[in-house]
């Protein structure tokens, strides 16, 4: 990657410095999402900064942080929708499926 700046206007280093900023602020905010844990978390959120930053206008007057952690809140969502309303069971070897919960009451 080049140092050159960006349309944000921060070099890479800056954004870079941000995006983990984003990042540690929604994992706090969120802590776990469904079998997704704090580092997952940051990896999303990075992942959705890095690829929301080329969209980034500044003539919009949105500032960039408020920008970035907008993205990564709709992924978040995006993220808890996907999890809580999935209608797919896990494999029978997965540590995190709850068998009892799937039983048949009869």
């Amino acid at each position: 990657m080049s140092n050159a700046p960006a349309a944000s206007g921060l070099s890479f280093g800056e954004q870079e410095k941000l995006i983990e900023r984003v990042a540690t602020a929604k994992a706090y905010q969120y802590k776990s999402i469904g079998y997704y844990d704090f580092e997952d978390i940051k990896q999303e959120v990075r992942i959705k900064c890095w690829k929301a930053i080329k969209r980034y206008d500044p003539k919009c007057g949105a500032n960039l942080f408020v920008f970035l952690c907008i993205c990564a809140e709709n992924r978040l969502r995006d993220i808890r929708r996907s999890v809580k309303y999935k209608n797919n069971k896990p494999c029978l070897r997965c540590p995190f499926w709850n068998k009892d919960a799937f039983a048949s009451p009869l």
